[in-house]
């Protein structure tokens, strides 16, 4: 509990940069059939909404290495008992080519979801078009 308090504070007290184009969204992906190491790949399942249409990603831009694996094992790993195994880099302007938007609530600090998904073909061209683009960084030992 105390890590997670620690890690919103330091996270407030740095600032939370507005959106902007070339920020990278993380989306921390806790299953191995979310993605390929050999090749790197990010399976569009990853980017599948869940019921309620709101696809959780987290903006990093501007943050250590560190922090960014913290805020998937905070905010992500530690309310569901997963462990964080990689994740899925996308900038916003991929979002938007998919026809996606951006919604940046900051709860947890730098939380954002992408949302706009329509009927289940449309979600999965989407995906797919996201995990094309996405940008595998699996996590270290």
């Amino acid at each position: 509990m105390w890590r997670r308090v620690w890690l919103e504070f330091t996270l407030r007290l740095a600032g939370s940069p507005r959106s902007r184009e070339d920020e990278p969204l993380a989306r921390y992906l806790t299953q191995e059939r979310l993605f390929r190491v050999d090749p790197p790949q990010v399976r569009y399942r990853a980017f599948m909404p869940p019921k309620d249409g709101k696809t959780s990603v987290y903006r990093i831009a501007g943050l250590k290495r560190e922090t960014v694996w913290r805020i998937g094992d905070v905010f992500v790993a530690a309310p569901t008992d997963r462990t964080i195994l990689a994740r899925g880099d996308v900038s916003p302007a991929i979002v938007r080519a998919a026809g996606l938007e951006i919604e940046p609530d900051n709860r947890p600090p730098r939380h954002a979801s992408i949302v706009g998904w329509r009927d289940k073909d449309w979600q999965m061209s989407a995906a797919q078009l996201l995990a094309a683009q996405a940008v595998l960084t699996v996590r270290p030992e």
